[in-house]
């Protein structure tokens, strides 16, 4: 859970070699409405209940898990491999927070679209 996300991911942006990788691990919840690239993505949507109920439940802990969070990376970054999953937390199945891990590097013209993962319970 990264503080001031946009600044660090900036930052990042002007540390990082035009080779260089970088990863992310992190929770998250969808949009309502996603992005055709997001589609391609296996178990990226959440449904509105899950949305609304992890919102409100990391707001306790005062994280925010709005999804331009993730969406900002997808946007400033070339994604190499990405994986969404769910954690089995308390009792399986039933109640699964949604977390993804994140691979890539500077965009530049020649980047290239990323590799999806496969999903994986």
């Amino acid at each position: 859970m990264i503080d001031n996300f946009y600044t660090v991911i900036d930052r990042i942006k002007t540390l990082l070699c035009p080779d260089g990788l970088f990863g992310i691990a992190d929770f998250y919840v969808s949009g309502r409405v996603i992005s055709s690239n997001m589609r391609v993505k296996q178990g990226y949507y959440c449904n509105w209940f899950t949305r609304w109920f992890w919102q409100i439940w990391f707001e306790f802990d005062h994280i925010n898990l709005h999804p331009s969070r993730r969406n900002y990376v997808e946007h400033q970054f070339n994604a190499i491999k990405c994986f969404n999953g769910r954690n089995h937390f308390l009792i399986p199945y039933l109640v699964q927070i949604p977390y993804y891990i994140w691979l890539g590097t500077i965009k530049t013209s020649t980047s290239n679209s990323f590799e999806v993962s496969e999903h994986l319970d």
